[in-house]
């Protein structure tokens, strides 16, 4: 799993890896005595391995596709999934039974790939009914992180569609497992709220397709996104309730254990079997099937032998940011929830309590509480680094969330499970209402907790910064480091906490430091307009929209995890308005700054705080200042970074000759592709948007500027 970890962040330094690890090993050969030197080159041996088998398998794959990008073809294809996204658009995944390619140069075109559309256009179509539609592939974003999980469950390009009215060929079949899921669904709608059924329809089967993306967005944020993302959890609460009923209904462990087997193969099968509860399901088997053996199954080789099947079917299955998920929370739970249960125990001081009644009537709470905090911190500790290289975001209340919510979740589940068990049986109907009266409530609890603790200041921050990367790396260096030093164990624990707490204070204060007293614009460009954000640690200043739904995409990805301090919404309203208002409608902002006539942007929400500002006027930023100035009818923009230097936009179709003295000489000049007497700008850098641009001007703690292109 180590070198399958490995290949996937660094799969062109395969070479300098492998050697690394090789050399490595060769020295604790010689080093260690012989007890070690087993288990550790066997271990270093199987991630040599597992990083050539990811690489071998990924170029194979991915190589073949290639011929494809920019290419326009029609598709004939499958709906295999479906699902809302943000900004109104919609994500499928398609299985392509046939594509044709509209290029005589295309020949041998790949067949039967699994394409992933983001689209706006909505096709109409329900899981597994067949469609036929143009689209034109283009290449893989390499700047997104972890973009090898897009490869997981096999090949996949990044699409665009073209067609119009794509048409839907045959209407939906399925497999007898799509059709149990739809009647859960439909018996859970004769009973809830649309909110509380996709809640617990998640929780039963995994389709988070039909939870709200508000409620999405309020568990992500509180750090419990966890609990509707099938996995173990799931699984494990369903398997145990099965197997204690059938133990309770027969004592024939054998018969037991096999009817809880078979059950736990149809959950995978109903669910997908997407690899969380894969990984759980191997594990639960062995338990099961450990208990008419009279022998215990160990967690830590349930575990890799899951991690080995699953890699051994499918490598790629490594980049499946929920197998990661799933494998480093149980592997954090397995190794530290109980040293971290004990240790939150131990803080409530029952145990000196001499009252003997009172000590047996805290110790159940108290003991509960413990664990409760151990698996949430255990699981967090391990994940973290996901978190921080996937998602860039931390919940600092995920303690108290989960606390509140972990312990109803399961409640949740069985009593969902029996709802839609005993919705099937007649004259029961008292019954199951009062199990529909508690689900109600407890459902409501759950998504009133998460929303509070949503709303609470600083309840998400953001890690979208190289300080914590490096943070991260520290502590694993020193771990290893006191590892190695400790002969294959860390003796001094406190010390190995202690040391790891202090360096990864350092380097994220002297982060957060250099941060506050650093300027980042992030500009895309193209001849359609430019768009700049200025963003640090939590927060946001949208500078310019640069057109008509103009590179969003790439925009949004800069300060979507942002507070929104402020946007500008620069120019007429003909050219900005759908832009500006997309962003309004869809985040948070603290001010909209205009210096046209409200009546302009009446269109914009009452809620807005809205600034005018005169036209040839300047906005004071705390780093900068933003000057706006209108000559010919030609919006320009001048960024005035304090220093002497700045960044000056020019409009498309100006005359630089109609330009002030001091605006001329500037930093950086970002040039449409049509612009007269560009010649008289005294500029270090000209970036001409005649395509897609994409660059970040960084001024540094000292004062030094320096850009980078993509």
């Amino acid at each position: 799993m180590l070198g399958l970890i490995l290949a996937m962040l660094f799969p062109m330094g395969l070479l300098y890896i492998g050697t690394g690890v090789m050399i490595f090993a060769l020295l604790v050969a010689l080093w260690y005595k012989a007890t070690n030197k087993v288990s550790v080159l066997v271990g270093l041996f199987c991630v040599v391995i597992g990083m050539m088998s990811y690489t071998v398998t990924f170029q194979n794959k991915t190589e073949t596709v290639q011929m494809l990008v920019n290419q326009e073809v029609t598709v004939r294809a499958t709906v295999t999934e479906r699902y809302f996204i943000q900004q109104g658009k919609i994500s499928y995944t398609f299985q392509t039974d046939k594509i044709v390619p509209k290029s005589q140069q295309l020949k041998d075109c790949p067949q039967n790939l699994k394409l992933r559309c983001v689209t706006k256009t909505d096709f109409y179509a329900e899981m597994y009914e067949e469609v036929s539609f143009d689209v034109q592939f283009s290449a893989h974003n390499v700047s997104v992180p972890y973009t090898f999980d897009c490869f997981a469950d096999g090949i996949y390009l990044e699409t665009s569609v073209v067609s119009e009215a794509p048409k839907i060929l045959t209407q939906t079949k399925g497999d007898c497992f799509y059709t149990m899921r739809c009647h859960i669904y439909d018996k859970l709608a004769a009973y809830f709220h649309s909110k509380e059924t996709g809640l617990i329809f998640a929780f039963l089967t995994g389709d988070k397709s039909a939870v709200y993306s508000p409620i999405k967005d309020s568990f992500k944020t509180a750090g419990i996104s966890h609990i509707i993302a099938i996995s173990g959890l799931h699984l494990s609460v369903i398997v145990g309730v099965i197997f204690w009923s059938l133990r309770k209904i027969t004592r024939n462990r054998v018969i037991a254990s096999s009817v809880t087997v078979v059950f736990i193969i149809f959950y995978v099968f109903l669910t997908a079997y997407p690899y969380s509860i894969i990984r759980s399901a191997v594990m639960n088997i062995l338990f099961v099937v450990a208990v008419p053996l009279h022998r215990k199954s160990q967690p830590l080789n349930s575990l890799g032998l899951a991690g080995l099947l699953i890699t051994v079917v499918n490598p790629l299955a490594i980049g499946d940011i929920g197998l990661l998920m799933s494998f480093s929370a149980t592997m954090g739970i397995i190794l530290l929830q109980r040293t971290v249960s004990q240790f939150i125990e131990k803080l409530f001081f029952v145990r000196y309590i001499r009252q003997q009644f009172l000590r047996k009537c805290l110790e159940i709470p108290v003991k509960y509480i413990a664990e409760c905090v151990g698996v949430s911190v255990s699981a967090v500790i391990f994940t973290l680094p996901v978190m921080v290289f996937v998602f860039k975001r931390f919940s600092v209340y995920f303690i108290l969330a989960n606390l509140l919510t972990t312990a109803v979740a399961p409640v949740v589940i069985v009593l969902g499970l029996l709802i839609v068990i005993l919705s099937y049986i007649p004259y029961i109907e008292i019954i199951n209402g009062i199990f529909v009266f508690i689900e109600h409530y407890l459902c409501n609890f759950i998504i009133t907790t998460a929303d509070s603790i949503a709303k609470m200041p600083y309840a998400s921050i953001s890690l979208d910064n190289s300080y914590t990367e490096i943070a991260l790396v520290s502590v694993f260096v020193v771990v290893m480091i006191l590892f190695i030093a400790g002969n294959f164990r860390i003796k001094e624990k406190g010390l190995c906490t202690v040391l790891c707490t202090a360096i990864v204070s350092v380097i994220l204060l002297s982060g957060y430091v250099i941060e506050k007293n650093t300027l980042n614009f992030y500009v895309t460009g193209s001849s359609k307009g430019v768009s700049i954000v200025e963003k640090d640690f939590t927060n946001a200043n949208i500078l310019l929209c640069g057109g008509d739904n103009y590179h969003y995409d790439d925009t949004e990805n800069l300060f979507f995890d942002k507070d929104i301090r402020s946007l500008f919404v620069f120019g007429n309203k003909a050219y900005f308005d759908k832009y500006a208002l997309k962003i309004s409608e869809q985040y948070d902002i603290g001010n909209i700054i205009t210096y046209t006539d409200s009546d302009n942007y009446s269109y914009l929400s009452a809620e807005n705080d809205i600034t005018h500002i005169p036209e040839n006027g300047s906005i004071r930023y705390p780093k900068y200042i933003l000057q706006t100035f209108t000559i010919n009818k030609k919006d320009w923009c001048y960024i005035d970074m304090l220093d002497g230097k700045g960044i000056l936009v020019v409009p498309k179709n100006a005359d630089c000759n109609d330009l002030p003295e001091q605006y001329r000489k500037v930093h950086t000049a970002i040039l449409p592709n049509k612009c007269l007497n560009s010649q008289l700008l005294s500029a270090e850098n000209r970036l001409v948007c005649d395509g897609n641009t994409v660059f970040t001007i960084h001024k540094s703690l000292s004062g030094g500027i320096s850009l980078w292109q993509k």
